[in-house]
């Protein structure tokens, strides 16, 4: 119960101030209304702390889906209803830089997350051994991040429902598709 009310708190504070690393742990604990000692005993330090609240609205989602292979199609649109419902929250954590930011911890995770995924099925011949499921998983962890970014910091209001369909297409386009070349 405790751990849950610090999450809260961190999450509240952090939709409505940058977090950082000179971020005080004392704004954590004074709003938490826990002291020090029990803030430590939940937690290692306040990235912890963003790692639990990130599993709490996404990461055990995702395991669900990957334990009963639905990662893909409407199930995995539910991740991006979860982001777009605390938008702000995970705007404010992507706009974080230094040594334990968000898109650092995202992108491992989600790298890891796609290479599980493609560890569970076969994959296709590939036309050169250097296309591998880890260089597949980081290319689509970097692709991801990207537009999850750019449409959580952008200031026009693009439904979830749309950035995943973005999102699937190019995923599934090859980019030479994508151009409208003239007719001849």
């Amino acid at each position: 119960k405790t751990k849950v009310i610090i999450g809260r708190h961190v999450f509240v504070l952090f939709a409505y101030h940058a977090f950082s690393e000179d971020f005080p742990s004392k704004m954590i604990t004074d709003g938490a209304h826990v002291i020090r000692p029990t803030f430590y005993n939940y937690f290692q330090d306040k990235y912890e702390v963003i790692e639990f609240l990130f599993d709490q609205d996404i990461g055990s989602k995702v395991e669900v889906m990957i334990e009963n292979d639905r990662e893909t199609g409407s199930h995995q649109a539910d991740v991006y209803l979860v982001l777009e419902k605390n938008k702000e929250y995970y705007h404010r954590l992507f706009e974080t830089t230094g040594q334990n930011c968000f898109e650092e911890f995202f992108s491992h995770y989600c790298e890891q997350t796609f290479f599980r995924i493609l560890s569970r099925h076969p994959m296709r011949k590939m036309p050169c051994e250097l296309i591998t499921p880890q260089s597949l998983a980081h290319y689509n962890a970097l692709l991801l991040i990207e537009i999850l970014k750019l449409w959580l910091s952008s200031p026009k209001e693009v439904p979830a429902e749309k950035i995943f369909e973005a999102y699937q297409y190019i995923i599934r386009t090859p980019i030479l598709d994508m151009i409208q070349y003239p007719e001849p």
